[in-house]
């Protein structure tokens, strides 16, 4: 908050929401709340499922060029016609706040991306503010999305102050989760799948941390 107050101007920050999906809605929601306790100003580009793929693209390329936000941020998830790589890449690399252009991607993995992306960001600071130290454990990452398990792999097992792990990257496709699991200093959950985990597959020191969704 001190460092919104010190700006010229408020930071501008879009929301790029592609249908009626219940958890893309929620995430938009969740950051417009943030955004305004913050003093940022912050816009919902709404769009129809039933757009082509190049309506989406024009209007995303004006919307970007008469607005020009400081950040923006492609809600998923988003209908399965549409290119998501291709759409992601509309966004200015300076603006991608949470690394959703392919060489953003590529940036984290050399260790120099402008940003890390939020919800892998937040899972950090948790490490961080309960002092629970990575190196040389034993992590498992349960789901492998590019928004969250993919980064947080590539984080926790680079050279760095939150690296150094041994990181195991479970998904549907794994089989016998447990296995994973039952070894981990640590487990990180996200997944949207409720109850993917229980009691009888960690040990009593394991530390878990939850950022799945899930809607019902």
């Amino acid at each position: 908050m001190a460092k919104l107050q010190k700006l010229d101007e408020s930071p501008k920050l879009l929301s790029v929401l592609i249908g009626e999906n219940p958890a893309a809605i929620s995430y938009a929601k969740a950051k417009d709340r943030k955004a305004s306790a913050l003093g940022a100003e912050f816009r919902i580009l709404t769009l129809k499922s039933s757009s082509s793929q190049r309506e989406i693209e024009r209007e995303v390329k004006n919307y970007i060029k008469i607005w020009n936000p400081d950040g923006i941020i492609i809600e998923k998830p988003i209908p399965k016609d549409i290119d998501f790589p291709k759409l992601a890449n509309l966004i200015p690399p300076v603006s991608d706040i949470d690394c959703q252009r392919m060489d953003s991607l590529g940036m984290l993995i050399s260790g120099k991306a402008r940003y890390i992306p939020a919800t892998p960001k937040a899972i950090l600071e948790i490490l961080d503010f309960y002092d629970i130290p990575v190196a040389e454990k034993n992590v498992v990452v349960v789901g492998r999305s590019m928004t969250v398990g993919l980064p947080i792999s590539i984080i926790l097992a680079s050279k760095s102050k939150f690296g150094n792990a041994t990181v195991s990257l479970c998904h549907s496709k794994t089989k016998d989760i447990s296995k994973y699991t039952k070894r981990a200093d640590i487990i990180i959950m996200a997944t949207g799948r409720p109850g993917l985990l229980t009691a009888d597959m960690v040990t009593r020191k394991a530390i878990v941390i939850d950022v799945g969704t899930t809607y019902k």
